[in-house]
C-alpha cells in the first residue's frame, strides 16, 4: 500500500518491482490510499512512477483500505498460500520478509 505523494514512495516502488523480478511466483498488488494525490506529486516523482514497469497495476480499492486499517505507509503486507502473513512499513527487506514465511 503506498501513499503517492510520500517520500519513500518512488524507492517503495523501485524495490517492489526488483522483487518481482527476482521473484515471478509472488503475486503482487499495489494499493493507493488516495488516487487524487498524483496531482500533487513533483514532476521527476510522477514521471519515475509512470514509466517504472511494475509489472502490476496501481490498484484503487477503498473497502479494501478500510480493511486493513494501516497506520502508516508504504505498508507491505506478505501472504503466504497457507494463509499466513508478515507485515511491515517504510521500505523493508522484501527478501526477508519472504523468508519470514518459509
Amino acid at each position: 500500500m503506498i501513499d503517492l505523494p510520500c517520500a519513500s514512495t518512488v524507492d517503495a516502488l523501485q524495490r517492489l518491482r526488483d522483487f518481482r523480478r527476482s521473484h515471478p511466483a509472488v503475486e503482487v498488488e499495489i494499493l493507493v490510499l488516495d488516487p487524487a494525490a498524483f496531482a500533487r506529486l513533483e514532476p521527476a516523482a510522477a514521471k519515475a512512477i509512470l514509466t517504472m514497469d511494475l509489472g502490476v497495476p496501481l490498484r484503487w480499492e477503498p473497502a479494501r483500505l478500510q480493511a486493513l486499517a494501516v497506520r502508516s505507509v508504504p505498508f507491505f503486507r506478505l501472504e503466504d498460500p497457507r494463509g499466513r502473513v508478515v507485515t511491515a512499513v517504510g521500505v523493508p527487506s522484501l527478501d526477508g520478509m519472504l523468508g519470514g514465511l518459509q
